[in-house]
């Protein structure tokens, strides 16, 4: 339970930092987990990951990855912009990038190897994807 409790705040600490790597504001500790992308792991669960990059203000991602080997990418440069992810399963993944202001994307994968690409480059764009089975794929680009 310990590892767990520790996990969802390092967790929370990355996603609202402004990089994807270690930061010297960060507590060592903290820093090190981020380091060694082990973000997400917990006991009796294992290699799931997450890469953050939020450079503008009021970005805001809340990441929720269950299972093992479930993968996240996030960059948010503009400002204002919204990502949701629940991973519940094997081998998932997801990719987003949303460079422009107020873009908002939820996605839901449950089951195994699904795979998301977005990218959102304009601004007041929404994405809500579910995944719910096996082997799926959505790639959807908006500008």
């Amino acid at each position: 339970m310990a590892i767990f409790i520790r996990t969802i705040i390092a967790l929370t600490f990355s996603l609202f930092m402004t990089a994807t790597h270690a930061s010297d504001s960060l507590p060592l500790h903290l820093a090190s987990l981020l380091e060694r992308n082990s973000m997400g792991s917990m006991t009796g669960i294992s290699g799931n990951a997450a890469e953050l990059h939020q450079l503008g203000d009021y970005n805001h991602a809340m990441v929720e990855q269950w299972g093992e080997q479930n993968y996240l990418y996030l960059m948010q440069d503009g400002f204002g912009n919204q990502f949701n992810l629940l991973q519940q399963g094997f081998g998932n993944q997801a990719h987003l990038e949303q460079v422009g202001n107020y873009n908002s994307a939820d996605v839901i994968q449950s089951g195994n190897s699904n795979a998301v690409f977005l990218q959102q480059h304009g601004q007041d764009n929404f994405i809500s994807v579910q995944q719910l089975g096996n082997q799926s794929q959505v790639s959807i680009t908006q500008y």
